[in-house]
């Protein structure tokens, strides 16, 4: 639910910076990382890790650009964007090699909540298309053919599809009847598990480095569950804080979280082994108007997170930290080039 409602805010943020055009210029940028920017509109922005070159891959005249991802070999990035005051999101590429912007869905629906396979040229979104109650279910797309296939075909709501790592099952929210499902299903819409029902959020989905469990927030604490619904952990340790954001590194055992205790005045982040359950405090700070961690380099030794709407990038060796934005304006959603 934090993450929905960070979402929407940051859209109705407005803000103002000049920034390098992208449509007719080669781009400056070594993409090593990715952001989404409110200096001059919502606009996605490649940068190098130290955030020099930033360059605006969107920026088409009253759009908004959400929810960016690189496609699994790096030479893309897929996101969902509308038109202000339009009814429906439709899904456009963006070459990284040839500097060039196609649309991919246009369906007239709202095609949201992307997330692309590791391994494939396959992505996942969530759509109300071909639903006359505007339900959203869940749909995977080819990006070298541009077929999509339906994978859910009831009246529920589907949110945060993820693949697995060997995009063998496809992970997801449901909401229905007033409660929120934990679920999986094969990649084909078969043998759909159900982890269990609550009436809070089931927040970020994702699977463990090897597909064999799933980790997922809920109400104040982080949890995992064995993908045959075995074998529920919590690996909340103090109860004066809640978790607020997680990330899982690529190095076995360990996972990063942000807490914000019960006075919603400091904001905590830890370095935390799920087999020892021992846990490091990388940074601490008093109040702020938010702490969220997005994404881990693919060798596990920086961070990457969002601090007061700016990005920053932490070398977990040394727990340096540089702001990498630093531009008082609204900067989210970080992600490293995965190449």
């Amino acid at each position: 639910m934090v993450i929905k409602i960070l979402s929407l805010f940051l859209i109705l943020l407005i803000s103002c910076q000049d920034i390098t055009s992208n449509q007719d210029l080669e781009p400056v940028s070594s993409g090593e990382i990715m952001f989404i920017s409110l200096m001059n509109k919502h606009e996605i922005i490649l940068a190098d890790k130290d955030g020099s070159n930033q360059f605006a891959i969107t920026g088409e005249k009253d759009a908004i650009d959400i929810e960016p991802v690189f496609s699994g070999d790096g030479d893309k990035v897929i996101f969902s964007s509308y038109v202000k005051n339009s009814i429906s999101r439709s899904l456009f590429e963006y070459d990284i090699k040839i500097n060039k912007r196609i649309k991919i869905t246009d369906d007239g629906g709202n095609d949201c909540d992307v997330s692309a396979s590791k391994i494939t040229s396959k992505i996942l979104f969530t759509s109300d298309r071909n639903n006359s109650h505007h339900k959203f279910n869940i749909f995977v797309l080819d990006m070298d053919t541009k077929k999509i296939k339906q994978i859910t075909q009831t009246e529920d709501n589907y949110y945060n599809p993820q693949f697995s790592p060997e995009d063998s099952k496809i992970l997801f929210s449901k909401y229905k009847d007033g409660l929120y499902h934990l679920c999986s299903v094969e990649s084909n819409g078969s043998n759909l598990v159900e982890y269990g029902t609550s009436t809070i959020y089931d927040g970020n989905p994702k699977f463990s480095l090897n597909g064999d469990k799933v980790f997922y927030t809920a109400d104040k604490d982080l949890f995992s569950i064995n993908l045959d619904g075995t074998n529920l952990t919590n690996y909340s340790i103090d109860t004066s804080e809640t978790i607020y954001s997680y990330i899982i590194s690529p190095i076995d055992f360990i996972i990063y979280y942000s807490t914000i205790n019960n006075l919603a005045t400091e904001y905590k982040i830890f370095k935390l082994n799920i087999n020892t359950l021992e846990r490091e405090v990388l940074k601490e700070t008093g109040k702020s108007t938010h702490l969220y961690l997005s994404d881990c380099s693919s060798d596990g030794k920086t961070i990457l997170y969002c601090y007061n709407f700016d990005v920053f990038i932490m070398e977990i060796i040394n727990n340096q930290e540089i702001n990498i934005t630093n531009s008082n304006f609204v900067d989210c959603n970080a992600l490293f080039w995965k190449n």
